[in-house]
């Protein structure tokens, strides 16, 4: 797997922890599912990742959200942090069809907005800093 692949299947489960975190039950009831266990199983199942890797993603989003949970009250990661920002203006119909596409793996409909929500590559952003100032 390249990286590029390896940073868009790892954004897409931020998005989806992200999503679990701020609908909660919400979520349940859109994906159909009648427990955390089976919305976390569909979501590893689709992205092939651990079932765990949701809910840690999810207690991850918790204390920045309305809910009962109190999740992790820790500094937040900046790939995580860039989706809490991007998407916290987005409607939840619009962030549950983009989760729904996800977990479909309709990779060229949910490309644009995937990318954008990535990480940046600090080293090319450096190189690019060097470049406009004339620094080494």
């Amino acid at each position: 797997m390249s990286r590029a692949e390896h940073t868009r299947l790892d954004t897409q489960a931020i998005v989806v922890g992200y999503a679990m975190s701020r609908l909660d039950h919400d979520y349940l009831v859109a994906r159909h599912c009648s427990t955390w266990g089976q919305a976390y199983d569909q979501a590893a199942q689709a992205l092939t990742r651990p079932a765990q890797t949701f809910k840690n993603l999810r207690d991850e989003f918790d204390p920045f959200h309305a809910n009962a949970r109190r999740g992790w009250q820790r500094p937040i990661r900046l790939d995580r942090q860039k989706v809490l920002e991007e998407l916290k203006d987005v409607s939840n119909e619009a962030l549950l069809e983009l989760v729904d596409r996800i977990l479909k793996r309709e990779d060229e409909i949910t490309a644009e907005a995937i990318e954008s929500l990535a990480p940046v590559n600090r080293v090319a952003h450096n190189v690019a800093e060097r470049l406009l100032t004339g620094r080494l």
